[in-house]
């Protein structure tokens, strides 16, 4: 998985679907990939895919 910091606002993660996930992050209800993972300072994470898009509670570990 490879990691984009973008200033001053969140963290992308970007990686495929096809391969394990965070441990953290539930992505069941995803079938699309690639897509990307945003987590901001806040906790909250929203993944996104160029057809879908899922806000996800909670923060990322690991």
């Amino acid at each position: 998985m490879r990691t984009t910091y973008v200033p001053g606002r969140w963290l992308v993660f970007f990686y495929d679907l096809e391969r394990p996930p965070p441990s953290a992050v539930n992505v069941e209800r995803l079938s699309v990939a690639p897509a990307v993972l945003a987590v901001w300072p806040t906790g909250d994470v929203a993944m996104t895919s160029r057809s879908s898009s899922v806000r996800m509670d909670g923060p990322i570990h690991g």
